[in-house]
């Protein structure tokens, strides 16, 4: 996957912890969004046998200007100027955090990246479709499970006016070094401001023989074509992403990213490749996102 985003990763589709936290048990996402509501406080699954908590939102409901503006200076804070941030570009900066997390597991090291962006165009045409294109680790094949597929797996998804539960599988290569395949559990809760996608891998799909988790190698053979090697299995992932609509400027949409994930030991022989190679990644498909949104809003 050039793994758009990366985020995601490998998977599915401001800050001010006192501020935003302490308004998080009146978040709507919380009373609807199951999953969403248990990646924040069970934690995705970074192992066999630990959970990683993911990081509160740094943007709640219901702030008004004045709050939504409190956040995005301390987001700023002294390293970012506050109006590159929020400049109507595809060039801005985002934010971005590459963090170690205990996986507890000897043939694996526990990731979690943190992102957070401002992109502008109307929000009201974001839709599950649209996220999840640009949320799935920048996968090269998306598959959705059908009804029937789901059914043969004694699995139901539900469709609710505010609430979508999705099973989508992803296969795509991550630096050109390994070829990942998920299925991903995902719930898309959406309010008035704001719109919340949680996914997680579903270990039922462990070694599912159409949608399975799994990992191979990549090789380039001498000719330039690519060798995949034996399949291993894969577990360990879990984020959301969070939307909020600004009340100024006009069109802005604040973008918050979060997940935790597990990198097998095998994939790189250098443990830090992985963060060296994101800060370029993310910016890519940052300007991306910001680009596909410019192209929805250029179509109304």
């Amino acid at each position: 996957m050039r793994f758009r985003l990366f985020l995601a990763a490998l998977w599915f589709l401001c800050i001010h912890p006192d501020d935003a936290s302490s308004q998080a048990t009146d978040d709507f996402h919380l009373h609807t969004n199951s999953l969403y509501k248990e990646l924040l406080e069970k934690g995705g699954p970074v192992g066999d046998k630990l959970s990683a908590k993911l990081p509160a939102p740094s943007m709640a409901d219901g702030l008004d200007k004045a709050g939504q503006a409190k956040v995005l200076k301390r987001l700023a804070g002294e390293d970012y100027p506050l109006d590159e941030l929020l400049r109507a570009s595809v060039l801005s900066p985002q934010i971005s955090k590459f963090r170690d997390v205990d996986a507890g597991d000897a043939d694996g090291r526990g990731r979690g990246i943190d992102l957070w962006f401002i992109a502008y165009g109307n929000f009201d045409r974001l839709t599950a479709k649209t996220l999840q294109a640009h949320f799935l680790g920048g996968s090269t094949r998306v598959t959705p499970l059908k009804e029937a597929d789901l059914k043969q797996r004694g699995i139901s998804a539900r469709a609710e006016a505010n609430l979508e539960e999705t099973y989508v599988h992803a296969v795509g290569s991550i630096l050109d070094r390994v070829q990942v395949s998920s299925t991903n559990h995902g719930m898309i809760s959406r309010s008035k401001d704001s719109i919340v996608l949680a996914t997680r891998l579903d270990p039922r799909f462990a070694k599912d023989a159409d949608f399975p988790n799994q990992w191979r190698p990549i090789t380039i053979q001498e000719d330039g074509k690519e060798s995949l090697g034996p399949p291993q299995p894969y577990q360990g992932a879990g984020m959301y992403l969070r939307l909020t609509r600004l009340h100024e400027p006009a069109g802005a949409i604040f973008v918050e990213f979060h997940q935790v994930f597990v990198e097998p030991k095998k994939w790189f022989d250098a443990p830090n490749m992985l963060k060296s190679k994101l800060p370029i990644v993310i910016q890519s498909e940052v300007r991306t996102f910001r680009r596909e949104l410019q192209k929805l809003k250029a179509k109304e």
